[in-house]
């Protein structure tokens, strides 16, 4: 006789799968297989035989977009922050305790300001030049500068600051629909204290001095 054996369920990730019955055939894909044993001698001298339906689930895969990230993002999954560009895979469970996979690809949207120092503001130098040379460039990156006031006196990546104080430059850097920015800060100092001159004490010109040395 034969005796039929309850269905069995494997996960991709087990195989290859051995049956334990004679003669142990593998199974290497997905599907559904029914397997006959060999023929055995059981406890009442007759000859028998198992079957049983073995279902192997197809592997479980899925791709995620790209996605961008900035300066101080992570994107998590499974508990596991992920913080650099590279590609990578994460296996999770699912509700029928097979694994699956999920491919995913990260980019880190660089943008960095950097600023120079200013030279000073005084009465003779009214305004002076401002640079965020080394800064990120790009065809997807824009410059602001910003008084102290905080008004943009520039869309460049060099500035003109006309008054003493804190300037600030902007870096923006735009890809697949995230925009990262970082910023910095470029004191201007200034010197506008008038020069003292002392021309002598008060003299008189009288008839007889008409001129005085000062």
């Amino acid at each position: 006789p034969v005796h039929q054996l309850p269905d069995e369920t494997v996960c991709y990730d087990q195989l290859p799968y051995e049956w334990p019955e004679e003669p142990h055939p593998f199974i290497g894909a997905s599907g559904t297989f029914t397997l006959t044993s060999s023929a055995y001698t059981s406890y009442l001298g007759c000859d028998s035989m198992v079957r049983q339906t073995i279902k192997v689930l197809p592997i479980k895969q899925t791709h995620l977009p790209l996605r961008y990230l900035c300066k101080s993002e992570c994107f998590e999954i499974n508990g596991t922050p992920y913080c650099e560009t590279g590609t990578y895979q994460e296996h999770i469970s699912t509700d029928d305790g097979c694994d699956s996979v999920v491919y995913f690809t990260l980019i880190k949207i660089v943008s960095k300001a950097v600023v120079a120092e200013p030279d000073t503001i005084t009465c003779a130098v009214t305004s002076v030049p401002l640079s965020g040379a080394g800064s990120t460039s790009g065809n997807t990156v824009t410059y602001q500068w910003f008084n102290p006031a905080g008004q943009v006196i520039s869309n460049a990546i060099t500035g003109t600051a006309t008054a003493p104080g804190v300037y600030t430059f902007v870096v923006t850097n735009s890809v697949g629909g995230v925009s990262c920015r970082d910023t910095a800060f470029a004191t201007v100092p200034g010197n506008l204290t008038p020069p003292q001159v002392d021309a002598g004490p008060d003299r008189v010109l009288t008839c007889l001095i008409t001129q005085i040395t000062l």
